[in-house]
């Protein structure tokens, strides 16, 4: 059937299908679409869903650890009620963070 509705589309027409579908793949994979919700091959090109304008979906963000940067030191310290002492490294604030976790845990 795809072959079918392949021959009835102009070269233009193919020439846009064939260039629409790798984006389409992404699209179908990124969005984690459902097998059973990708369509056919003839049903994409009668519909002509290779014109579809697609929208990403967004990535989702990966979590950084508190720990790993000066300013997630200071946020996890905020949050537990700590500020850096005079003079003290962030090394050492860093320390006493993760000290205080260790005690309410």
């Amino acid at each position: 059937m795809a072959e079918k509705a392949w021959s009835k589309l102009s070269t233009a027409e193919q020439a846009q299908a064939l260039e629409a579908l790798p984006a389409h793949i992404r699209y179908w994979n990124a969005a984690d679409t459902a097998k059973e919700f990708i369509p056919y091959a003839s049903s994409w090109l009668n519909q002509a869903r290779y014109e579809d304008e697609l929208e990403m979906p967004q990535q989702k963000q990966a979590t950084i650890a508190w720990w790993t940067t000066d300013a997630g030191v200071m946020a996890k310290g905020t949050e537990l009620g700590l500020s850096p002492r005079p003079g003290e490294a962030m090394s050492q604030f860093k320390s006493r963070v993760a000290d205080s976790i260790r005690r309410v845990a």
